[in-house]
């Protein structure tokens, strides 16, 4: 297995999920050698977070949330995309990585979640 006491680098995927897991103080689920296992990639137990985290090129919602950040926000501001596609009910929000891990820290200092 790659990473894993070998000589054999992690893949830039395999990189981005561990990023992902360290910045949100979750866990990455390792997959065994068959990569079809269907499984998230990033488990946050204390705020309930399940996370797929994706390494792709070409993100449309990346290049909005940098516009809102551009046009839009101040210093210590976080641009926020939130959208729906017509004829749905279910909206979306997408924020940068690191705001979204400062927001978790403000709720975790406040109690995190019930228990």
């Amino acid at each position: 297995m790659r990473g894993h006491g070998t000589l054999e680098p992690l893949a830039p995927w395999e990189l981005f999920e561990r990023e992902v897991a360290r910045v949100l103080d979750g866990y990455r689920i390792s997959r065994s050698e068959e990569m079809f296992e269907s499984a998230a990639d990033v488990i946050v137990p204390d705020v309930d977070l399940v996370v797929d985290a994706k390494l792709r090129r070409g993100f449309t919602h990346h290049d909005m949330v940098a516009t809102i950040r551009a046009k839009y926000c101040t210093a210590g501001q976080v641009p926020v995309l939130v959208s729906r596609t017509p004829g749905t009910r279910e909206a979306f929000v997408a924020l940068p990585l690191k705001d979204f891990a400062d927001l978790l820290s403000k709720i975790r200092t406040q109690g995190g979640k019930e228990q």
